[in-house]
């Protein structure tokens, strides 16, 4: 960080931004630096002359001096508790992203042991300019828009949040899954030929539906298998098993089998499978149910090489 002194009468370079180290290499506690200050040609500066000095934030400065600041922390910086507040933040930040911070036992001088979160910072002495973390991540509902309201004016933050809630959202099943103590397996390969947004929402409500019905311990299983002439698509889920009178009606509008089965509370439409009927039907296939003490199974069958019908 550059100093100038009026007496000198040298223009401020603001694109200078190098540290021009005194004998004596000072540098701010506070992460600000200062630069060396001189009489013009070598003249002792008197009581009564000002001297002016520009501060530039850490980030403004070029990567010598960076670096040069950091060194200087790291071997003589204070020992003070500045950093607790960036930790308390940090914390902050990761429960609003649906980051569940992993600890580790940390002893204490009068004697036992606390859980210290497993962050560590890069840079200054205790804290810097970078970090990273082991935790696990759930679904966070609604946390970027809450992480906007948290810091709004960190653009760098807003877009970790953005591509988290990306990544959430192609893994929903799985993390719905991992929330609920359930255990979601993906067995085989295959490849369904049609519209990719009716097929995913046929497939998203039969894991909504067998995670709905699913204890904790539980497992949902989504299985598929492709032969010369069909693609099957098997969702099964462990649980209370369903009556086989009930079987030819499941895929009907608002149908519901005994409430004692329900999980969500009644909170659901009903028309949820009857959506799925309607998707692979227009793909040609069929939907069929079979349910026993091991498993309930939802299968779809899909013709190779059948195109969508089209609705006008």
């Amino acid at each position: 960080m550059p100093t100038k002194t009026p007496i000198d009468h040298s223009p401020l370079d603001p694109n200078d931004r190098q540290l021009e180290p005194s004998n004596e290499d000072s540098a701010f506690p506070s992460g600000k630096t200062a630069g060396s200050v001189s009489a013009p040609r070598g003249r002792p500066i008197t009581a009564s002359e000002v001297i002016c000095t520009t501060v530039y934030q850490f980030p403004e400065l070029s990567d010598t001096a960076k670096e040069k600041a950091r060194s200087w922390y790291r071997e003589l910086g204070p020992h003070d508790d500045w950093w607790d507040a960036v930790y308390e933040d940090f914390e902050r930040v990761c429960e609003i992203l649906g980051i569940r911070l992993k600890t580790t036992p940390v002893r204490l001088m009068g004697g036992g042991t606390r859980a210290k979160p497993c962050i560590w910072f890069s840079g200054f002495w205790s804290q810097g300019d970078g970090a990273c973390l082991e935790g696990y991540l759930s679904h966070a509902k609604g946390a970027a828009a809450r992480i906007r309201d948290y810091a709004p004016s960190d653009a760098t933050l807003h877009g970790i949040a953005d591509r988290l809630q990306a990544i959430q959202r192609r893994n929903f099943y799985q993390l719905a899954a991992e929330e609920r103590g359930i255990e979601l397996r993906v067995v085989g390969e295959a490849r369904v030929e049609g519209d990719r947004a009716m097929l995913r929402r046929a497939l998203s409500n039969l894991l909504a539906n067998a995670l709905r019905h699913t204890p904790a311990g539980g497992e949902v299983r989504l299985c598929l298998s492709e032969a010369h002439d069909a693609v099957e698509v098997t969702v099964q889920n462990s649980g209370t098993p369903i009556p086989a009178e009930h079987w030819p009606y499941l895929f009907d509008r608002f149908y519901r089998v005994d409430p004692a089965r329900q999980r969500d509370g009644g909170r659901t439409t009903g028309l949820g499978l009857a959506i799925v009927k309607s998707i692979v039907e227009a793909h040609g296939g069929q939907a069929v149910v079979a349910s026993d003490a091991q498993a309930t199974r939802f299968i779809l069958r899909f013709p190779v090489g059948r195109a969508p019908a089209q609705h006008g």
